[in-house]
């Protein structure tokens, strides 16, 4: 599935408050067509017209059919009157081409089809490793510095020392042991354990960068749309971690069981 982008301030372009609230609606169903397809902005001229018939014509609950029109005081018009496919281009939406039309600085804005197919490419490449990895039970040495071998159990000497009972050790204070008799813990020692990392809310500086992106990917989820699930839920339930790349991990982990337990729940 690919995406469709629209500026915010889309609806407010003088392009867009030129041909009306019907010529937006052609210009979203152009953009869908040529990103879904991948045809670098070009609309074939009987697929553009296709777009004027479609959204034109509503049939009620009494099998009534209503057609859109455009009014101005005393005086309306249908817009199956109006030739769209020239007001497209006279307004500087649409360009004509050889065979139909080509939408306005379309690669400025939307993916290219070498873009999208590069980019498939490359999720294909790490869904496949990413099968490799979950049948194979060992990884070669060049995929991971991490072993996934199990622990070799190291032998124990059968022969056990005696604990050293001898005086001087006996008298000898016990270590972190204020006095040695006290029972109380040093104080010095205390001061350097080791502080537990803050948990703290969603970092301003916290970014879907390629590394995160990768860990979307590998475990075969859209980017874009995971992330803004993972923030809007973290924001939404003032979720707090001490190390949100690993909650961010744990997420995408978890992600395909919380799908899977919807569906078999409908």
């Amino acid at each position: 599935m690919s995406w469709v982008k629209l500026d915010d301030g889309f609806s407010e372009h003088p392009k867009i408050a030129r041909i009306g609230a019907f010529g937006a609606w052609l210009q979203i169903q152009a953009l869908c067509y040529a990103n879904r397809n991948l045809t670098d902005g070009f609309l074939p001229l009987d697929v553009a017209e296709g777009f004027v018939r479609r959204g034109v014509v509503m049939v009620d609950e009494q099998h009534r059919r209503w057609e859109l029109g455009q009014a101005c005081g005393m005086q309306g018009r249908d817009l199956s009157e109006f030739d769209w496919l020239c007001l497209m281009v006279e307004a500087h939406v649409w360009e004509d081409a050889p065979g139909g039309f080509r939408i306005h600085d379309y690669k400025d804005y939307q993916p290219t089809r070498d873009e999208v197919l590069a980019e498939r490419a490359r999720w294909a490449k790490n869904q496949r490793a990413k099968r490799a990895r979950r049948e194979s039970p060992l990884e070669s040495p060049g995929d991971s510095s991490v072993s996934h071998r199990p622990p070799v159990p190291v032998p124990v000497s059968p022969e056990v020392s005696s604990p050293d009972v001898s005086p001087e050790n006996i008298q000898k204070p016990l270590a972190g042991m204020e006095g040695g008799s006290g029972g109380k813990p040093d104080a010095r020692a205390s001061a350097r354990a080791p502080r537990a990392k803050p948990k703290t809310p969603w970092p301003d500086d916290f970014t879907l960068t390629d590394e995160r992106r990768q860990v979307a990917l590998l475990c075969g989820l859209d980017p874009a749309w995971e992330w803004n699930k993972f923030r809007d839920h973290a924001r939404a339930h003032d979720a707090r971690y001490s190390d949100w790349d690993a909650a961010w991990r744990n997420w995408c982990r978890q992600a395909p069981d919380f799908r899977g337990r919807g569906n078999a729940a409908r």
